[in-house]
């Protein structure tokens, strides 16, 4: 399967844009409203937001781009397995990491 360099550029961007994200986000939220930094803060936290839709739109294209053969003689159980396989590999991490954020906040 082909690789295609343009989403290795948006992913790129987008790993930039959440980094930056976080980097601004303690500086909108400490700095006095009328400051200047605050406003430079803001303006780069606000210009990155884009970041988070952008990676699920191109996750979802990128998927569906790997499995277009697959997608149009899917059957049912075909497509059980499918979300099963994404289920198991993302919802376990996801609630692992969930409770070692809320063990650390006790």
């Amino acid at each position: 399967m082909k690789r295609l360099r343009e989403f290795d550029v948006l992913k790129g961007l987008c790993i930039t844009a959440v980094i930056l994200i976080h980097v601004t986000s303690h500086g909108v939220g400490t700095f006095d409203p009328t400051s200047t930094s605050y406003f430079v803060y803001l303006i780069l936290n606000r210009l990155s937001q884009f970041a988070v839709p952008t990676f699920i739109f191109a996750s979802c294209v990128l998927i569906s781009y790997i499995h277009r053969d697959d997608f149009r003689t899917i059957t049912a159980g075909g497509l059980k397995a499918f979300y099963t396989k994404r289920f198991v590999r993302i919802i376990p991490p996801y609630l692992i990491w969930t409770l070692v954020y809320l063990a650390s906040d006790i």
